[in-house]
């Protein structure tokens, strides 16, 4: 069953089915707008260094 659609989405995110053939790019000019991102954790928790070393990864990843 084949479907067709357009999505917008985070590169990272659909690079597989890219390399697949899964998804086609078809405006590889267009950039979409930037939003903002939050991270959110609970603050009566301590920063373990997994926490702090998860929250610099996705900083790094999306800056």
């Amino acid at each position: 069953m084949e479907r067709f659609g357009i999505t917008l989405g985070y590169e990272a995110a659909l690079t597989e089915a890219l390399s697949a053939g899964r998804l086609v790019r078809i405006l590889p000019e267009f950039e979409g707008p930037s939003r903002p991102m939050h991270l959110l954790y609970a603050a009566d928790q301590r920063m373990t260094p997994k926490l702090r070393h998860f929250i610099d990864d996705i900083v790094a990843t999306f800056a």
